[in-house]
C-alpha cells in the first residue's frame, strides 16, 4: 500500500517517510501540494499525510481538494503539526469542515499509521 506524504521540510518528509516503510508501506513524497494532488488524482493512496501550513495553502485546502475525489472511509487524510498552541475547538470544526480524518503531533506514532492505513477502503 502507498501512502503520500506532503511537507516543505525535507526532514519532516524523511521522518514520516522512514516511519511509513517502519510500518511496512512504500511512501510517494512531495514538497509541492499540486504534484501531490496530480499524483493522488491518477493513484488512490492508501493514507494521505501531511503538514498542516504548507507552500500557498494548507493541510485542510488539500483535504478539500481530495474529498471532491474520495471520501474519508477511501482515503484517511492526517495533518501533522508541531503547533501546540491551536485552539482544540478550531481544529476540530476545521476538520469536519475539509474531511480530515485527525490532526496529530509531529511525529506520528507508528501504530497510528498502520491503523489509518488499516481504516482505508
Amino acid at each position: 500500500k502507498k501512502v503520500v506524504l506532503i511537507s516543505n521540510s525535507g526532514s519532516v518528509l524523511y521522518t514520516h517517510n522512514r516511519l511509513a516503510c517502519a510500518a511496512g508501506f512504500s511512501a510517494d513524497m512531495f514538497s509541492s501540494p499540486q504534484d501531490a494532488f496530480e499524483a493522488i488524482v491518477s493513484e488512490k493512496p492508501a493514507l494521505i499525510l501531511c503538514d498542516l501550513f504548507l507552500t500557498d495553502m494548507t493541510g485542510f485546502d488539500i483535504a478539500r481538494e481530495v474529498r471532491q475525489l474520495y471520501d474519508e472511509n477511501e482515503v484517511p487524510i492526517v495533518i501533522a503539526t508541531l503547533q501546540k498552541s491551536l485552539d482544540p475547538n478550531e481544529i476540530k470544526k476545521e476538520c469536519q469542515n475539509a474531511g480530515v480524518t485527525e490532526v496529530c503531533e509531529f511525529p506520528p506514532p507508528l501504530a497510528r499509521i498502520k491503523s489509518w492505513v488499516s481504516r482505508a477502503g
